[in-house]
């Protein structure tokens, strides 16, 4: 898909189901300004060295307020790869912020339980 704007949410070749969900949940009609300007360049295929992960975290870095002192903007990747990327690319752009930054990664499958199943912990 090249970087050009959406009109309509079908130039964005999304799928039937979630055009269902757009039009009948959600309301909407077409997309807003910054939507037709801003899904065609996300829903691109990811090709290698686009400079897709440093738009990712320069989102989240501008977001975090460093006098809150809690976790704030939190990413979750599919994949070992993307997440040690992810963390890499946020340790060169942040380095002069004074932001703190973890990667957390998964070692090995365990036994999973719904999220929608478990009562919160109070």
């Amino acid at each position: 898909m090249p970087y050009t704007s959406a009109s309509s949410f079908e130039d964005l070749n999304l799928s039937p189901e979630v055009l269902n969900g757009l039009y009948v949940e959600t309301g909407f009609k077409k997309p807003s300004k910054v939507q037709a300007i801003t899904l065609p360049m996300i829903l691109t295929p990811p090709h290698n060295g686009s400079g897709k992960t440093t738009c990712f975290v320069l989102g989240m870095l501008s977001w975090v307020d460093p006098n809150v002192k809690a976790p704030q903007p939190l990413c979750i990747c599919p994949t070992k790869e993307l997440a040690i990327q992810n963390m890499e690319v946020l340790q060169k752009t942040g380095k002069y912020t004074g932001i703190n930054a973890e990667c957390v990664v998964l070692t090995e499958r365990t036994s999973s339980t719904s999220i929608q199943s478990r009562a919160p912990k109070l």
